[in-house]
């Protein structure tokens, strides 16, 4: 029985897959998170060697009209959506997965179908953060790595200097550990991409 080169090519991806960090902010609430586009810009050069496309299928979908905190109309849309990961010879799997999202406009289904496909493709490949939440992993050592480079960041008072503190946080593997103070930082000293 011939191997179906989908599964030796899904492996080959998640070895290549790195860690994607929360490195974007939601402006309305505040929270952190990796964008369909980060996921996509990780993953689509490893798919792309390997040969394997993913077909989007939609299984089932739901639109509600609700009014918005303004006062005018907000749609809210879930999807049922399968992807249908398939290699070169023709076999595949499928993940299916849910995608909901909210859109005043004619957005809300582009939205749902990639928040399905992102959190399918994180959940595939097993995708890091890069935080490290397991307090085995904090040691005497790290802690006072982080307390130093925090230290940096409180003095810090160009791009410059924080773009070298942040450099040396990521080679540290800390940068999950300060990114919040740095990104604060910036902020005071109204420093703007």
């Amino acid at each position: 029985m011939e191997e179906k080169k989908i599964y030796s090519a899904l492996a080959e991806i998640n070895r290549k897959v790195g860690a994607l960090t929360k490195s974007r902010k939601n402006l309305q609430q505040g929270f952190m998170f990796r964008s369909i586009d980060d996921v996509m810009n990780e993953l689509h050069s490893h798919f792309s060697e390997q040969g394997v496309l993913v077909i989007p299928e939609i299984e089932n979908y739901d639109v509600k009209e609700r009014i918005s905190s303004k006062g005018g109309a907000m749609f809210v849309v879930r999807a049922i959506m399968k992807f249908h990961l398939t290699a070169a010879d023709g076999s595949y799997i499928t993940i299916r997965n849910v995608g909901e999202a909210m859109d005043s406009g004619d957005k809300g289904m582009n939205k749902a179908m990639s928040i399905a496909l992102k959190y399918a493709l994180l959940q595939l490949f097993l995708i890091p953060t890069e935080e490290k939440k397991d307090p085995d992993y904090y040691s005497d050592e790290l802690h006072s790595m982080v307390g130093e480079i925090l230290a940096k960041v409180k003095s810090a008072t160009t791009r410059e200097e924080l773009t070298r503190i942040k450099e040396e946080s990521i080679k540290n593997g800390v940068f999950g550990n300060v990114r919040a103070a740095m990104v604060a930082r910036s902020n005071e000293l109204g420093l703007k991409k």
